[in-house]
Formats: structure tokens, sequence, C-alpha cells
């Protein structure tokens, strides 16, 4: 397995193709194969984005069972860090580089909790944290939610099942869902990326950790 950090200077499409970068230089630096402990003892294993500076960031966590290196993940990772994001996306445990028995569902909201905890307490968090992603990816927000982690304060859902989007977080007392639905074509991802930035402010004041 792959140990390294890496720091990328990317400008326009120059490293990567794509509307997704801005025009001038942001360095960024990745951390690959970062071990997150899960309450049981098992190592889920996650990449961090973020940029090069050093700063306490706002914080997003995004857990897929597809993998952390899949296509077309990479860019928009590089996205959030260029605009000031700390990100952690996580192979699920069991799927990929992470330790454990894969059972979809069954330990997912235990392991997203441990995992949205871990990252408020990193040198590179500003203590607040939201989570990011669609389909199966939503679900472990939501079931991550239903915990209530005290430092997270948003979910990015994309594609979830229609009953979940009808529920009243505030009243349960859960962090604020916002329902991004992806669109369809190239430019879905680009669409996605931009409205998780236009809420910056949710993730912007820093909290005790």
């Amino acid at each position: 397995m792959i140990r390294s950090t890496a720091w990328l200077l990317v400008a326009g499409g120059m490293c990567l193709t794509g509307s997704l970068f801005a025009d001038s230089l942001r360095e960024i630096r990745i951390d690959r194969h970062q071990a997150v402990p899960m309450r049981d003892g098992v190592r889920l294993y996650a990449d961090v984005y973020r940029p090069a500076a050093e700063g306490r960031w706002p914080t997003l966590v995004v857990r897929t069972p597809y993998g952390v290196q899949r296509d077309g993940v990479h860019a928009a990772m590089i996205r959030f860090a260029q605009n000031g994001y700390a990100v952690l996306i996580q192979d699920v445990r069991g799927r990929y580089e992470s330790e454990g028995k894969w059972d979809p569902f069954r330990h997912e909201a235990e392991d997203g909790y441990d995992t949205i905890e871990w990252a408020a307490r990193q040198p590179w968090s500003n203590g607040k944290v939201a989570t990011q992603g669609g389909s199966y990816l939503g679900h472990v927000q939501w079931r991550a939610a239903s915990l209530k982690p005290p430092h997270l304060v948003a979910a990015f859902g994309g594609r979830l099942y229609e009953y979940l989007c009808e529920l009243d977080c505030a009243g349960r007392g859960l962090p604020p869902v916002v329902q991004l639905w992806m669109g369809r074509g190239a430019d879905a991802g680009s669409h996605y990326v931009a409205a998780i930035l236009a809420h910056r402010s949710v993730l912007a004041r820093r909290v005790a950790v």
C-alpha cells in the first residue's frame, strides 16, 4: 500500500483537464493512506486533501465503498482544497485499503461518527465538519448524522431516497442537511462541487475542539 505526501501546483487545466480549476496557481497538499481508528480497533484509511499553507480549515468528510482513487474523485477533491477546505476521503470498512469486513450498511453510523470526530480533532481542521456525497455516499451521511456527532454541522447529500428529503432534520436535533440533486452529463460533478462551495458560510467559523 502507498503511503505518501504529495504537493500539487495546479493552474487551470495544466495538470487536470476541465473547468474545475481557477486560473491562479494554488498549492495544495495530499496526505495519502491516513489511518483513522474506529471504536472497535479497526483502522479505516483515508486520503486528506488540504491547502499547503498551515492553517485550520473547514472540513469535509467523504466516505465511499468505491475506492478513494476512483476515476473523477481526484479532480473534485483538488477543487475543494484549492478553495480552502480540508477534505478527508475514506474507504469504508472492508473496502479497498480499509481494514475490517465489508458488510454493507451495518457499521456506517458508528464508523461515520468516529471519522467525523477524528477529523475535527486534527490540527488542519477548524472543528466544523460537513459530509458530502451521493447514493451510498449519501446514505452513510444520514447514518452518521443519526448519532449526532458534536462537530457535524451540515450534510451535503445527492441522490438520496425521497423519504429522507422529507424529514425535518432540525426538529430531530440533527445538523442541517443540504439536499443537492446532481445533474446529468459531463459537467454534473462540476455543478455539485460549485453548489457545496456556495454554502461555505456553514463551515466558516471555528468552534472549540
